[in-house]
């Protein structure tokens, strides 16, 4: 079950809608690097620009190879725990205030790490 509301189709064609537009720009900017003689910019605008066209091939998918960072997770998750018992701790003896807002800020940035990765790990809908 995934929780995300977007489906592969909504995604690929947001990529090749994304994918046609930086084509575009490029062409543009190789035109003018082309009017103007410029021949070093043209000659890195039309390398960006093959680059491009291979990634925006039918078929291919953008992020083929690409691993879900659970090792990652698995680490934020014990980060997160460490700084929640951290917290417990602090709150329960009563430690200076700037002890435990450090602590809260920390645990909130960890929550907020950990949900961004476990949105990259979570299996997308075909």
């Amino acid at each position: 079950m995934s929780w995300s509301t977007h489906t592969r189709e909504a995604r690929s064609e947001f990529q090749r809608l994304y994918l046609a537009s930086l084509i575009a720009a490029v062409e543009g900017r190789a035109e003018r690097h082309r009017a103007r003689r410029q021949r070093l910019r043209l000659r890195l605008a039309e390398r960006r620009l093959a680059e491009l066209r291979r990634v925006a091939e039918p078929g291919r998918a953008l992020t083929e190879g690409a691993a879900p960072p659970i090792a990652a997770l698995a680490s934020t998750t014990i980060a997160l725990v460490c700084s929640l018992a951290f917290l417990g701790l602090a709150v329960g003896l009563r430690l200076e205030p700037s002890v435990t807002a450090v602590a809260d800020l920390a645990l909130l940035a960890l929550t907020l790490v950990w949900f961004l990765l476990a949105v990259a790990c979570s299996p997308r809908v075909d």
